[in-house]
Parts: C-alpha cells; sequence; structure tokens
C-alpha cells in the first residue's frame, strides 16, 4: 500500500505539468524566439541551416522566422534545436493519426505536419513538460536516498503546491530548458 501512495504521489508532479499546459495553451511571448525556432526546425529541418546553398543567410531568413525576428537580445537555438529533435518522433506519430481526431490538415505537399499548429505547439511544450517532470522525479529519487521515502515524498508534495515550477515547466523559455539540465 505504502508503494501505491509513493505511485500517486509521484504522478502528481507530470499530471500536473500537463494540466496547466492544457488550461493554459497559449504561448507568452517571452517563449516566442525559442517555440518560433522549434517551429521551424521541425518545418523545415537542419539542413538548410546547417549547410546553406546559394545566398546563404538570406536564403535562411526566408524559412527560418527566428532569424529574421530575432528579439532585442542574441539567443542560441540549441535548445530548440534538442527539443525539436525530441519532439519529432512524437510529431511524426500524430502525423499518422486521423486528421478529424487531432486537428485538420495543413498544405498537402509540402514537409509540414499533417496536425494543427496549436496541437505541434502543445505537443512540444508537452515533452519539454514531461522532460522537466522526469528531472524533478530523479532529484526526488536522490531526495529519497538520502533522507527517506516520507522526505521525497514531501519534497513532492511541496512541489506541487509551487505553481510556478508546475505552470512554467512546460514553457519553452530558456530557464526551463535549463530545469531539467540544473535539477538531475
Amino acid at each position: 500500500m505504502r508503494h501505491l501512495v509513493d505511485i500517486v504521489i509521484a504522478a502528481l508532479i507530470p499530471a500536473l505539468i500537463l494540466f496547466h499546459l492544457i488550461c493554459a495553451p497559449y504561448t507568452k511571448v517571452e517563449e516566442s524566439f525559442n517555440i518560433q525556432a522549434t517551429h521551424d526546425i521541425l518545418t523545415n529541418g537542419v539542413r538548410d541551416f546547417l549547410f546553406p546553398i546559394g545566398s546563404g543567410k538570406l536564403q535562411l531568413k526566408d524559412h527560418y522566422d527566428h532569424l529574421t525576428f530575432t528579439g532585442p537580445v542574441p539567443r542560441t537555438f540549441v535548445g530548440a534545436l534538442t527539443l525539436a529533435g525530441a519532439s519529432w518522433p512524437f510529431i511524426r506519430f500524430l502525423e499518422g493519426v486521423n486528421p478529424q481526431i487531432i486537428g485538420k490538415s495543413l498544405e498537402k505537399g509540402t514537409r509540414r505536419w499533417n496536425i494543427s499548429l496549436a496541437n505541434q505547439v502543445s505537443s512540444v511544450r508537452a515533452v519539454l513538460g514531461l522532460w522537466n517532470a522526469f528531472c524533478l522525479l530523479y532529484y526526488r529519487n536522490g531526495v529519497e536516498s538520502s533522507f527517506g521515502r516520507t522526505t521525497a515524498n514531501w519534497f513532492v508534495l511541496f512541489q506541487a503546491c509551487v505553481f510556478h515550477i508546475m505552470y512554467y515547466a512546460s514553457r519553452t523559455l530558456p530557464n526551463f530548458f535549463a530545469f531539467g539540465l540544473g535539477t538531475t
């Protein structure tokens, strides 16, 4: 019975992160660069970005909006590239599901996915949120081995009560790209 309680308590972390994602599916302006970069990489791939042909950067700006609208602060797209790579299999899976269930088709004959952009953004954010949830639960296991099961469960309950972490864990902000790395 005690292990069942541990499982239920541990399930709070991913459940609350996904709950916040469903309740607030739209992105904030601070997320725009990373979500746009992730979209560009998923839509156009990285071949053209890494190996530009012809006019080089001018051609890249035609396909990668995050290069045109860079914002006032220089940024890296390593987090977006990693997130796009981790999200790609899930989005490809959703592409094979009946479009009437998950969204309507986009532009036949292009390299765009067969799911709506809103569902693509939600899928990408779910992958990031579940990665951060996994990292928190990994940390919880470290707390359990150092301080015991009761302390580990209290850690999870305290984290579940902190709105900020649960809400932002699925947001494509640089802090939450690094959150999982700093937590593990």
